[in-house]
């Protein structure tokens, strides 16, 4: 699992739980794992947000110059 993410730390921390057994007081490590995965992809919804309204944002303007250079003219 963790050579799936990179992540020795993940790798270190399922050892740990079983040789501990039950008795661990730790996070479970899958969890969090599937946290580090919701702020990965939320960040990722966040860069794809901003890039479409960027987008947006162009062809907007670039309507709003022709708009104003038709009525220039």
């Amino acid at each position: 699992m963790g050579a799936v993410v990179n992540s020795q730390r993940i790798i270190n921390q399922i050892l740990e739980v079983e040789e501990k057994g039950s008795e661990s007081n730790m996070t479970d490590p899958f969890d969090e794992l599937l946290e580090e995965m919701k702020k990965r992809e939320g960040e990722k919804a966040k860069r794809e947000g901003r890039r479409q309204g960027l987008l947006e944002g162009i062809r907007e303007g670039k309507l709003e110059g022709i708009h104003g250079f038709v009525l220039v003219k």
